[in-house]
């Protein structure tokens, strides 16, 4: 059921990783690793067909950044699980915990409103017949944006939680990723949450947390 015993792979890992500490096992593995997959997949479709770009130019380092946190994370997921190679389904099915739907039920969630989230941001630059008339900012409203003020944000702190929810929570590697990405999106939340106050003023709410609800 588990086979990725492919020998580059191997080799990446032992320089990456403690080859002989096992933190997760191989049910764990396959489950985050999915779920990662579906995430950027996800992420890949919204990119080329949902979201309405602006003319503002990126720096090439950020941008190639992109294309290799996906490696990056995928590498950190595996890094502390069990060796490479081919698992039974029996093993498998053994390996089933409480967590498991626990995280899969967030993921979920958090999956969708982030969708949600984006198709709201897209819909802004758009006019009832679905033809792009701006690429302007509007003020978001709708879902979680009654909220926060980046809520797609928010939904990509809960989506990772949630990964590391059915790793059980013991995997290193993925805790220090997690709050990798939790320091990133706090900074970059509370510039778009300044940045919206001052562009649209009296007309943006109030009572809008930045990223976490009611707390930041």
């Amino acid at each position: 059921m588990l086979d990725w015993n492919v020998p580059y792979t191997q080799v990446i890992l032992q320089y990456v990783a403690q080859p002989h500490h096992n933190s997760t096992d191989a049910l764990s593995t396959m489950i985050g690793l999915s779920m990662l997959i579906c995430q950027h997949v996800r992420r890949l479709d919204e990119c080329l067909h949902l979201n309405i770009y602006t003319s503002v130019h990126m720096n090439v380092l950020p941008h190639m950044m992109q294309y290799l946190l996906p490696v990056f994370l995928g590498l950190s997921l595996v890094a502390e699980g069990p060796p490479l190679e081919r698992q039974g389904l029996l093993h498998l099915i053994c390996c089933i915990n409480w967590y498991h739907p626990v995280g899969i039920m967030v993921f979920i969630l958090a999956s969708k409103h982030q969708h949600i989230c984006y198709s709201i941001l897209t819909s802004l630059r758009k006019d009832k017949s679905g033809q792009i008339v701006s690429t302007g900012y509007k003020v978001p409203r709708g879902d979680w944006f009654g909220w926060i003020s980046c809520p797609h944000l928010f939904a990509d702190i809960l989506i990772y939680t949630a990964i590391g929810i059915c790793l059980g929570l013991r995997q290193r590697a993925w805790c220090l990723c997690t709050l990798h990405l939790l320091v990133h999106h706090i900074f970059y939340a509370l510039h778009i949450h300044r940045r919206y106050g001052v562009v649209f003023k009296k007309e943006y709410p109030t009572d809008r947390a930045a990223l976490i609800p009611f707390l930041l």
